[in-house]
């Protein structure tokens, strides 16, 4: 299975993904960049970062492993390649959109900034990040609605219920394959 976390900085994203999937079946775009070009905050390579994601993401897919795509506002171009590579593999996905309030947002900026000493995101980039969250999303939504589940995040302490849905969508999944997913077509 093929599992999306897209949403803006500080939405827990990352948090979820490490809490509840092992640490070899996250794919995570920040620390790709990081690894390739010393920080998470370079997007001159995106093609290449793209490139090295889908080729993780097909070898896990290919031998029956769940990959977990954790990226920041992933845009649908990249979503759409990565669906492909999941009905080629004949595997589900699915998209999990993470949503936090903008004032929530700035302040887990803030606070990452003073726990780690690492770079915050400044009011003015968390604002232009969310706008252009908001409209892939509109797009995301449009093109595949039937793979795409929302979830406001007040807190950490959310994550259990957030998780709790997961299980409850993978499991209605399993029972419904032949909605879940197209055969073999490539997605649109």
């Amino acid at each position: 299975m093929l599992i999306i976390l897209r949403g803006t900085s500080n939405s827990f994203k990352s948090t979820f993904a490490r809490r509840y999937f092992s640490f070899d079946s996250i794919i995570s775009i920040d620390m790709i960049r990081k690894k390739l070009f010393g920080t998470c905050n370079y997007f001159k390579e995106e093609e290449l970062i793209d490139d090295i994601c889908s080729k993780i993401i097909n070898s896990r897919l290919k031998h029956g492993l769940i990959a977990i795509v954790d990226s920041t506002n992933l845009y649908y171009r990249f979503i759409k390649k990565f669906i492909n590579i999941a009905i080629k593999n004949n595997s589900d996905y699915v998209i999990f959109s993470f949503t936090r309030d903008i004032d929530d947002t700035i302040a887990g900026s803030i606070d990452r900034q003073r726990s780690t000493g690492g770079p915050g995101i400044n009011k003015v980039d968390i604002i232009s990040q969310s706008e252009s969250y908001l409209k892939q999303k509109k797009i995301i939504i449009d093109k595949c609605s039937q793979y795409f589940y929302e979830f406001v995040v007040r807190d950490e302490e959310s994550l259990s219920d957030i998780y709790k849905e997961y299980e409850q969508i993978v499991e209605i999944r399993k029972n419904n394959e032949a909605i879940s997913r197209p055969n073999k077509e490539s997605y649109a």
